[in-house]
């Protein structure tokens, strides 16, 4: 119990410094066939599950650190005091967060050993911007009252991508205690565009000869883009890209689930571990090298000097700008997930034939969920604390409290109701949210419906 204790607290200890976006209502929603997704290892309790296409999983998030609607369109006083005051707050880690995913399709059944396998396809959208603070405040105020600052240019980072992902995963109860999960993918990267890794800083110093010498030290910036062709720019060129995109890329998902004792489970998932290689359609721009300027030497004298010429001469000779179209490889945003919760109270009228590890289930349960994912400039983390009900084996209900980028208390909801065969899983995040969306910072819905055969 001691060790479970100490992984908390390191995980709290993580948060204080970092905070991210997750799915914290639907991880680990007990008897949902969607947190399958989220977690290969989760415990399973049917027999064969098909999703409904298109509508089998469906989730939509928006999301920005820096600023809400309001803080920009608030009444009051005027637009260009209310920019102002939101750019001075404005910190290089923050950003802006779109993702939409869609299941396609699944199907899963249970073999002759008790495996549970299971394949898929869902489309995906992502895309994350960072606001480079310093560069725009640069841009807006200059470096007059900062001279000193140096301007990174790791912070100048965004990555948008279009994939399909193709899965196959095996989940297996390897004992009473321990169920474990896995799943391959194959990814088509539809379309890509993203500048990462970049690195180089401006700065400005005492000069010898002038005021101030400017610098531009080990610059190294890249743009790369894939899936646009000007040769090819028609609606059926693009339509075939969602078949055959010619980028491709493999990926990994591990999961478990162990309990630790009679009301105690642990939980555990690892997602996205992989790349995709770019090699269709590619488009890059690049820039590299080295610059010192510390002003103008005006000489006098009867000849004439093109001193600007002279400069953007001497600049384009240090600071070299090209185009190329080799390929590159994108890795993907991996997740990791941890979850601990206890268990309360008995699940009146359960039976083999609803659970099939009924000793596991009860009314209620509590817990705490922890989450990280591997992002551009620094990792996203954040950390909820649920509680979940069950008013019947076929009706479940959950709420979160969570502390992510966008908020320290964000209230999220999730229902289960399973009629017939026909399960229904509905979860939000930051309800409170909802009431007035231009001071919202994030809203988060997801939709799922499966048939599922117990």
């Amino acid at each position: 119990m001691k060790k479970i204790v100490y992984l908390i607290v390191l995980f709290i200890a993580i948060i204080i410094e970092a905070r991210g976006q997750f799915e914290a209502v639907g991880y680990d929603f007990s008897g949902s066939a969607t947190s399958l997704l989220l977690n290969p290892g989760t415990k399973i309790n049917y027999q064969k599950a098909f999703g409904i296409p298109v509508f089998s999983n469906t989730r939509l998030f928006a999301g920005n650190t820096g600023f809400s609607l309001y803080d920009l369109f608030a009444p009051g006083t005027g637009f260009d005091e209310k920019f102002y005051r939101t750019l001075d707050k404005l910190e290089n880690t923050d950003f802006v967060l779109v993702n939409i995913k869609n299941e396609m399709f699944n199907y899963g059944w249970t073999d002759d050993l008790m495996r549970f396998k299971y394949f898929g396809m869902y489309l995906e959208f992502d895309h994350i911007t960072y606001f480079p603070a310093d560069f725009i405040r640069l841009g807006v105020y200059g470096n007059a009252a900062d001279i000193y600052h140096v301007y990174d240019a790791k912070y100048l980072a965004s990555k948008t991508d279009l994939i399909e992902t193709f899965y196959f995963g095996i989940n297996k109860t390897t004992s009473f205690d321990l169920s474990i999960g896995y799943r391959f993918k194959l990814y088509s990267g539809i379309a890509n565009a993203q500048t990462v890794g970049n690195s180089g800083q401006f700065y400005t110093v005492d000069g010898q000869r002038n005021f101030y010498i400017h610098h531009l030290d080990n610059i190294d910036i890249e743009a790369q883009s894939s899936g646009y062709n000007e040769n090819e720019d028609t609606a059926s060129y693009y339509l075939s890209k969602f078949l055959f995109s010619g980028n491709y890329g493999l990926g990994f998902d591990f999961g478990l689930s162990y309990r630790y004792s009679d009301k105690i489970s642990l939980s555990f998932s690892v997602l996205d571990l992989g790349f995709i290689y770019y090699r269709k359609d590619i488009n890059n721009y690049k820039i590299s090298g080295d610059y010192q300027f510390e002003g103008i030497e005006i000489q006098f004298s009867d000849n004439y000097e093109d001193y600007w010429a002279d400069i953007t001469d001497e600049f384009n000779e240090n600071v070299i700008a090209e185009d190329n179209t080799d390929p590159y490889f994108s890795i993907r945003p991996a997740s990791f997930y941890f979850s601990l919760k206890y268990g309360m109270g008995d699940l009146k009228n359960q039976s083999c034939k609803d659970f099939m590890n009924p000793r596991n289930e009860y009314n209620n349960y509590i817990g705490i969920t922890a989450y990280s994912q591997l992002r551009p400039v620094k990792a996203h983390v954040g950390i909820s604390g649920f509680y979940e009900k069950k008013w019947s084996s076929r009706l479940s209900t959950k709420i979160n409290l969570s502390m992510d980028n966008y908020s320290y208390s964000s209230i999220g909801a999730g229902l289960l109701w399973t009629t017939g065969k026909l399960q229904w899983t509905v979860t939000m995040d930051n309800l409170y949210g909802l009431t007035d969306l231009a001071k919202s910072r994030k809203q988060s819905l997801q939709i799922g419906l499966n048939l599922l055969y117990f």
